[in-house]
């Protein structure tokens, strides 16, 4: 997941020239993501990743984005 992730941001910031802000996940992806960093605080994920993160039930994959302000912030 982590590598994926890393993967996605790095070709976004290819493309526009600055890094993404956001990660989209379903409740799946995040589960996986937590399992990953086992012990590790959600406060701490998203400083570690740089980019806050924002639920999408309908997401089939991980994706990025860049948005003045996050909505929805997971905790």
């Amino acid at each position: 997941m982590l590598s994926y992730i890393y993967r996605i941001a790095s070709e976004f910031q290819k493309e526009h020239g600055y890094p993404p802000n956001t990660l989209f996940l379903n409740r799946h992806h995040l589960a996986r993501l937590k399992i990953e960093l086992a012990g590790v605080r959600m406060e701490k994920i998203v400083e570690f990743l740089g980019m806050e993160i924002r639920i999408e039930q309908e997401s089939g994959h991980p994706h990025v984005g860049w948005f003045d302000t996050a909505e929805e912030k997971v905790g």
